[in-house]
């Protein structure tokens, strides 16, 4: 008897150590998550019915007023994010394609263009490319990435602009965070 009753203390005691480890699991991962569900350091900057959740630093400032998500650094630094979704057209139907059409119209808007380059990645899980360049308007120089993914029928572009090189550097991680973090609902 005193040998079931090892036995049982041995059972209930690694049950309990084991209940012990799946509480604080899912407590700590209960802290993870900032308000509004937002990874932890983030604020949601989209709405909540659009069919994604992009993330960016909750320091940022959150800007909806123009219909398109977006954030920037503070009033004294506009480094900013953005994202802008357009439906798929006739002649655009992949990355490539859309990008083609919007460099083209390039000239018309910025001098100084300057294409630094692109690469392919993922944004959650989907086929995406990143394009990073330089560009002047009305004499003021910029410095961009962008990221491009065709969900669906709908071609979505996340824009990150600093007005210098310094500040595209000091804020390039933020920017890399958000695309870490965007999920598609």
């Amino acid at each position: 008897m005193n040998r079931i009753t090892m036995n049982m203390k041995k059972i209930i005691t690694a049950a309990l150590a084991l209940l012990l480890v799946f509480a604080l699991t899912f407590s700590l991962g209960a802290c993870m998550k900032g308000k509004d569900g937002a990874p932890m350091g983030l604020q949601l900057a989209s709405m909540e019915e659009a069919e994604y959740r992009f993330y960016v630093p909750d320091e940022w400032t959150v800007d909806l007023s123009t219909g398109i998500a977006s954030a920037y650094v503070s009033e004294a630094n506009r480094t900013n994010l953005s994202l802008t979704a357009y439906e798929l057209t006739d002649d655009v139907k992949t990355i490539d394609d859309y990008w083609a059409k919007y460099e083209a119209g390039f000239a018309e808007i910025f001098s100084d263009y300057e294409l630094l380059g692109s690469e392919n990645i993922l944004l959650d899980s989907f086929g995406a490319k990143t394009y990073e360049y330089k560009a002047s308007l009305g004499g003021i120089g910029y410095h961009f990435s962008q990221t491009i993914c065709i969900h669906g029928e709908t071609v979505y572009i996340i824009t990150y602009t600093a007005g210098s090189d310094q500040l595209f550097d000091d804020h390039f991680e933020d920017y890399a965070v958000a695309i870490q973090f965007f999920k598609f609902v």
